[in-house]
């Protein structure tokens, strides 16, 4: 006799809730028998208690043609699914839990409709009731009107499905690795179906009743912080996802599609329900043999699908549109992209790995929203950038940073992942951590302590959190390496950031004219500017402070007011390099805090004599009476104000130690901040080996 279904039971702890599962797919097959269709049951017992290993063993029925026990030690939903679909002689498969029942006309329905539609369709219930802990009702929706859109942060369809033995034979179950924050072998499951061109339909007046437990799997992960999410799948690598869905983006932006509503309380649905007589009856045999299932119990929330995240699945698709047909080997997560020490430390980076390896490809990824970000200009030609919060900044901050690590993980698997410090790289740091590999993880980290109230909590626990794990934090001053306790962390490289020496230009009419050129902020201490220049105007009325920066609104304030004697403001600059024409010898740095600031290395480059705090890592460059003036750093403006003042009278008073001074530091450079310096101290830190050009356009 032909086997039309096999029905899959997955059985581990469920104990005398078993029972009531039995019953329910026995009548099943009852009411399968007398449609002439032969039903088997197959029961997975992966690592059952005593309990359910008795019950499991001792159900007997002449319902089924066949009744099978497979025993296993997988503690693997989706390994014991895949054992018993192996066990399986069903032209059809039937897959569902050991705590949950089913509507009795759920196998005729099912397989009467998967016969008419074809061996490419995944039957659904039409109906998802819960009961226990949580009740609720779920009118399910077949493929045609949902749109895949939804996937990349939420599930639509459920664990128990039934097809054509077919699709489970040619896509098996792929056990989630928790430690990487994946779960829902189901979620994945139809997500490759999906992505396989498998299409999805309800049978009608069908229900699956889905037992919640307080302390389930389930539970646990709707109370997480970031909740456990779909692995890497097919449907969400980019070519994919814009050809599945890209009909309904289409059909959305014109109009003639509009998305279905997540309701939670839409009382239309549940009176249909509880008017249509065919489920009321299916409702209350199922209620013979679990008393909590009852029409009157069909409460709490009640929706036509989940389709809250629909926005999130829009923008997805906004992304992938960018790197479509693109695979990465490394990918930058920043804030944004803009001329600043740290994204300029970044581009280094970036161009270091490209001279160790030009076949890699590169994905520069920007949180945060910028005017312009302007310094991709300087990246090289071959990175590919994408202003993700441009894209997506409208989403809620964890559906913005989902997608983006999603993104990542199907355009970039096995890659390194480089993270600046900022709000947006921060919050998908904090869901990475729990799923990339500990050696894909880099952060780079540039001060441990500020002088000002700025919250350094989160990424010093960051830090901690990497070091921990085994993955990289990298900064670019020794300082940064060091605990609290001043102890030098082996977890922390410290890799100088790299800089070209130019020509030194002084020009003596300018010696008194002192250079300070920095953002103009209050962190970088700015209002020592007036003070520092009263003092230098009191011994030398000649003396000036010409200071270059940019302003934004909120900055105005600090500007020095016009015609203040011995200080004037000179206005924005584009790079150092059109400062030190100029022709000014010494440079002024003043800041609360710091790490290597990338401006007092460009200083030197150019020759200029630095004074600078003894702050963060600048004493990594700029050694006291060697390569510059280093400051004790004072928190008395008054008596920082007249270090500086001292300390600029002592060099126009020595010019030999002056020019001294600068060319030591121009030497500093040369020798000791250059590119061949960053690529070594890479190499040694990822364990990479040079590649030639030739094998690099073998790679490609």
């Amino acid at each position: 006799m032909q086997l039309d279904i096999s029905v899959v039971l997955n059985i581990h702890r469920e104990k005398e809730l078993l029972a009531k599962t039995l019953l329910s797919i026995r009548d099943a097959a009852d009411f399968a028998a007398a449609a002439g269709i032969a039903v088997e049951l197959v029961m997975v017992l992966d690592s059952a208690c005593d309990t359910t290993a008795r019950i499991a063993r001792g159900f007997q029925s002449q319902s089924f043609l066949r009744l099978k026990i497979v025993e296993v030690a997988n503690r693997s939903l989706a390994h014991s699914r895949n054992d018993g679909i192996a066990a399986a002689d069903g032209e059809y498969i039937c897959i569902t839990d050991g705590d949950d029942l089913f509507s009795y006309n759920r196998l005729v329905e099912s397989l009467l409709l998967a016969r008419k539609l074809g061996t490419d369709y995944i039957i659904l219930p039409e109906y998802l009731i819960s009961f226990g802990s949580r009740q609720g009702l779920s009118v399910l929706t077949g493929s045609g009107a949902l749109t895949p859109l939804i996937f990349p942060v939420d599930h639509p369809y459920i664990s128990s499905i039934f097809g054509h033995r077919s699709a489970f034979e040619k896509h098996k179950y792929v056990h989630p690795r928790g430690d990487r924050g994946h779960a829902y072998e189901d979620w994945h499951m139809n997500a490759e179906l999906l992505a396989d061109g498998y299409r999805y339909a309800v049978a009608r007046n069908v229900a699956l009743y889905y037992r919640n437990h307080s302390a389930s799997i389930m539970a646990k992960a709707r109370e997480a912080t970031y909740p456990l999410t779909l692995a890497p799948t097919r449907l969400l690598e980019p070519e994919n996802y814009l050809r599945i869905g890209r009909a309904d983006v289409e059909a959305y932006e014109i109009g003639t599609k509009r998305p279905l509503d997540s309701v939670d309380d839409n009382a239309h649905l549940r009176d249909a329900f509880l008017r249509n007589s065919s489920t009321l009856e299916m409702m209350a045999a199922a209620g013979r043999i679990e008393p909590m299932i009852s029409p009157a119990n069909v409460g709490g929330q009640v929706h036509s699908q989940r389709f809250a995240f629909l926005d999130a699945g829009l923008a997805y698709y906004r992304l992938c549109e960018v790197v479509a047909g693109k695979r990465f080997t490394d990918v930058f997560v920043v804030p944004y992209f803009v001329h600043g020490g740290a994204e300029k430390y970044v581009r280094q980076i970036i161009e270091s790995l490209l001279r160790t390896d030009p076949s890699r490809q590169i994905l520069a990824i920007a949180m945060e929203y910028a005017d312009e970000h302007i310094a991709v200009y300087d990246l090289p030609a071959n990175v590919c950038f994408l202003d993700a919060y441009h894209v997506a900044g409208h989403l809620l901050p964890q559906q913005f940073s989902e997608i983006t690590l999603k993104l990542i993980e199907n355009t970039a698997p096995g890659a390194r992942v480089h993270f600046r410090a900022g709000a947006g790289s921060h919050r998908v740091l904090e869901i990475a951590l729990n799923r990339l590999g500990p050696d894909q993880i880099v952060y780079y980290h540039f001060l441990n302590h500020r002088s000002t109230n700025v919250d350094l909590d989160q990424p010093l626990k960051l830090v901690d959190q990497i070091t921990t794990m085994g993955g990289h934090v990298v900064s670019d001053n020794t300082a940064s390496t060091k605990s609290a306790q001043g102890l030098v962390s082996p977890r922390i490289s410290y890799i100088p950031a790299s800089c070209m020496s130019a020509s030194r230009i002084a020009d003596q009419s300018m010696r008194k004219r002192i250079l300070w050129g920095s953002r103009v902020d209050r962190e970088k201490r700015c209002d020592l500017l007036p003070r520092i220049a009263q003092l230098l105007v009191a011994a030398d009325p000649a003396i000036c402070i010409e200071m270059y920066g940019g302003v934004i609104e909120r900055t105005q304030h600090l500007l020095p007011p016009k015609n203040t004697p011995g200080l004037s403001y000179c206005g924005p600059f584009d790079s150092f390099a059109d400062l030190a024409r100029l022709g000014h010898e010494i440079f002024l740095y003043t800041s609360w805090y710091d790490g290597m600031p990338n401006v007092v290395l460009e200083a030197m480059a150019h020759g200029k004599t630095v004074i600078a705090p003894d702050i963060g890592g600048i004493d990594d460059a700029v050694m006291d009476g060697k390569t510059g003036v280093l400051l004790p750093s004072d928190r008395n403006d008054a008596r920082m104000a007249k270090a500086y003042a001292d300390a600029v009278l002592a060099l126009l008073s020595d010019p030999d130690r002056s020019a001294m001074l600068g060319k030591n530091a121009q030497a500093y450079i040369n020798e000791v901040r250059t590119p061949e310096r960053m690529d070594s101290a890479l190499r040694k830190l990822f364990d990479i080996e040079p590649v030639t050009g030739t094998e690099a356009e073998a790679r490609r």
